[in-house]
């Protein structure tokens, strides 16, 4: 039986996206960001695949096959064809069944039916694999460690059943099943030269004994890929992959752009939905922004339309509300979240904190003079999220709201959020594909910089990561000065404020069946906890020759093998 698990495993991942840096390069020999953008999904999929289309993808040869210790993204990304799992997400994030036959979602318990599939090596799939993967994937450091945090133990109740412990109760648990599978302890094997060998799956490809090709597997459950081969070209580094890209030695290629290197490709393109949120997180502390009237204010000034555009290239959608406006779920309850500028909304909310009229510069000022100042702090090293700052910048400024933008460090970063040195702060993070939304607004939440609900400061032990770091732990100042900011960020004190903390309490209620996803997004909407801006998007570009294919993030291949 699996106990509760470690808490810095899952800590590690809480935030897999939030706060990386980005180069900003675009890939050696390419076009501009701007013309790549404009051409996705314009292009036609008239063409038809046959066994005849050559298909070649990127990997390291001296990097591990396996999902779960891999440490490049090429060769992570190359999982779903080696390794199917229980379900896989469409772009919509709508699970669809693979190696599940049926799941039954009932409180805090999950029962996972199996379908009757065999291995690559022709033995058969028990629940015993299952549990086996899921124990690795919880441990794994991955993004799945993440999605699968919630779970208390897992066990197979018999052969072909399996069976997930909650310790709260999920709805959209089924979602965060797509963790790849692959037969138990196969994992364990090595060459005569002491190399791991590639784990035994049940995916649609094989892996060549010299890692030279992917190979149709020929058992393959859902019928035997048309492709019959797969070309793996070896790329060793960032130059080594631009190169390949440029000259057409890849032919299908996924990226979800959290490099903010847009790839020179040649073919088609299709956007792959990310569940990765780009946003205004908020200093309840600050004078300014510890109220709900100010955030609304804020919100309403923003165009998210124009970041999404003019920062992120087109590769991000608008937020309308905290959930992904692509989750199909979400067309059944409103968010209300404007994508565009709202003047008549900021204004009146400026008028109720008493900021109703302009100095000679144009910025909203009170009855004693006193302009309304703000300080946002962005990570430099990002590019795209640094003119997203900088764009929200110009934006309050012609509402009359003048914002100064510090572009800090990776760690002057970490320490502005941890020690409140900010009234803004422009993050990003991947919110699990169950739309679980906790750790941003709950007290303590390891993603809930700035977050307050009475007199108690976020806890020091929560954590923020870019997938690979450990907690924020440095103790130096944003500034170096160790003042508040303009706004007159402060530390705890006993005269502040009970924050209801409406939006947690909400999330709190759903996660115990006493409240709907809806009810979650209405009272986000009315508290602002954090300030959505866009969710960001990937991109495959793939061979003219292909039709049919829906990549997703769970599957950035899907359709490939018809």
């Amino acid at each position: 039986m699996l106990t509760m698990r470690k808490t810095a495993a899952w800590l590690l991942l809480v935030v897999l996206l939030f706060l990386t840096g980005c180069s900003g390069k675009i890939a050696k020999g390419s076009t501009s960001a701007n013309s790549v953008a404009a051409s996705k999904n314009t292009a036609s999929d008239s063409s038809k695949a046959s066994t005849t289309v050559g298909v070649s993808l990127a990997c390291s040869i001296t990097d591990s096959f396996n999902p779960y210790s891999a440490q490049t993204m090429i060769n992570r990304n190359l999982s779903p064809l080696l390794y199917d799992s229980l379900v896989t997400l469409r772009n919509d994030f709508t699970p669809q069944n693979k190696l599940a036959q049926k799941i039954t979602v009932d409180g805090t318990i999950v029962t996972v039916t199996l379908k009757s599939v065999s291995f690559s090596d022709g033995s058969s799939l028990t629940a015993d694999d299952v549990v086996y993967c899921a124990n690795k994937a919880m441990d794994s450091g991955t993004r799945y460690s993440y999605g699968l945090r919630s779970v208390w133990s897992v066990n197979a109740a018999d052969a072909g059943t399996v069976v997930f412990k909650l310790k709260k109760e999920d709805p959209y648990f089924e979602n965060v099943l797509d963790f790849p599978i692959y037969k138990q302890n196969s994992d364990k094997k090595i060459s005569s030269d002491n190399i791991a060998i590639p784990p035994i799956g049940c995916g649609r490809y094989i892996i060549s004994d010299d890692k030279s090709s992917l190979v149709a597997n020929k058992g393959y459950y859902e019928g035997t890929p048309k492709i019959k081969k797969i070309t793996l070209v070896n790329t060793p580094d960032d130059e080594a992959l631009s190169h390949n890209l440029e000259v057409g030695n890849i032919t299908y290629y996924y990226s979800d752009l959290s490099d903010c290197t847009l790839p020179q490709v040649r073919g088609h393109y299709k956007t792959v939905t990310l569940n990765n949120l780009v946003y205004l997180g908020v200093n309840m502390k600050s004078v300014f922004m510890k109220n709900t009237e100010m955030r609304q204010a804020v919100s309403a000034a923003i165009d998210r339309a124009a970041i999404a555009e003019n920062a992120y290239y087109g590769n991000a959608v608008a937020a309308t509300g905290i959930y992904n406006p692509k989750w199909v779920r979400s067309n059944s309850f409103m968010q209300t979240t404007e994508t565009k500028i709202n003047e008549k909304v900021y204004l009146a909310q400026l008028k109720k904190i008493g900021y109703n009229k302009k100095d000679s510069s144009g910025y909203y000022v009170n009855s004693s003079g006193e302009r309304l100042t703000l300080k946002l702090v962005c990570n430099k090293e990002n590019s795209w999220r640094g003119a997203a700052a900088e764009l929200v910048r110009a934006q309050l400024k012609d509402a009359g709201i003048r914002v100064t933008v510090e572009s800090l460090s990776w760690s002057a970063y970490k320490s502005a959020l941890k020690n409140g040195y900010f009234d803004l702060y422009l993050g990003e993070v991947r919110i699990g594909n169950n739309m679980d939304i906790g750790e941003l607004v709950k007290k303590d939440g390891s993603a809930a910089y700035g977050i307050t609900y009475g007199a108690s400061s976020r806890s020091a032990s929560a954590s923020a990561s870019d997938g690979t770091s450990s907690a924020a732990s440095s103790t130096n100042t944003a500034s170096g000065t160790g003042k508040t900011s303009s706004a007159g960020s402060a530390s705890s004190s006993s005269s502040e404020p009970d924050y209801a903390g409406s939006t947690a309490s909400a999330v709190s209620k759903f996660y115990r069946g006493k409240a709907t996803a809806g009810e979650v997004a209405s009272a986000f909407a009315t508290e602002l906890p954090i300030i959505p801006i866009c969710y960001r998007t990937g991109i495959v570009s793939y061979s003219a020759a292909l039709n049919n294919i829906e990549p997703s993030y769970s599957d950035p291949y899907f359709g490939l093998e018809k």
